[in-house]
């Protein structure tokens, strides 16, 4: 009699199979429901909460955060108080956004573009500028003037976080 290994291999391949699904939901399900992360932190990084302490406060988990950035706007102050998108052409640009999670000596990188500028490539920056990040600050500012009012027209910022785009803000001078 001829033995037959098609059904023993195709039940072990369809406990597997069942095992991988059922891990997969209950790290992306339960993960998710406990506020350790979710499906949408490999997507964009979001920082990463901690697991609750115990009542005694005997053992800490360790806290640990992913880098993030937020709140990321222009302003025509020095504080980032009078926040805008639109600027006089004697104004200076003033970005500012927060970081969270972020090591000290990671660089910052702010491009400027005029996109739609006569004279200007709108692929080309006007102007780049980097920042070290002190390990310190929770609030980022790059600050761009000019010696001649800004001509009318549309702008970009562009942030980037050691060499990776991290956000952008459109803006005007009318």
């Amino acid at each position: 009699m001829k033995s037959n290994l098609a059904s023993p291999l195709m039940l072990v391949f369809a406990i597997g199979l069942l095992v991988t699904v059922c891990l997969v939901a209950l790290l992306f399900g339960l993960g998710s429901r406990l506020g350790v992360f979710s499906m949408a932190s490999f997507i964009h990084p979001v920082p990463v909460k901690s697991l609750p302490t115990h009542a005694d406060n005997s053992t800490r988990p360790a806290q640990s955060s992913m880098p993030s950035l937020s709140n990321l706007h222009m302003a025509t102050d020095d504080q980032g108080v009078h926040r805008t998108i639109s600027y006089s052409p004697a104004d200076a640009f003033n970005l500012f956004f927060d970081v969270g999670g972020v090591s000290k000596g990671t660089t910052f990188e702010a491009r400027w573009y005029a996109l739609n500028i006569a004279g200007k490539d709108p692929q080309i920056p006007i102007e780049t500028m980097d920042q070290i990040y002190d390990g310190v600050s929770t609030t980022l500012r790059f600050h761009l003037t000019n010696t001649e009012p800004w001509p009318a027209g549309q702008y970009r910022v562009d942030i980037y976080m050691s060499g990776n785009k991290v956000g952008e803000v459109p803006f005007s001078v009318p």
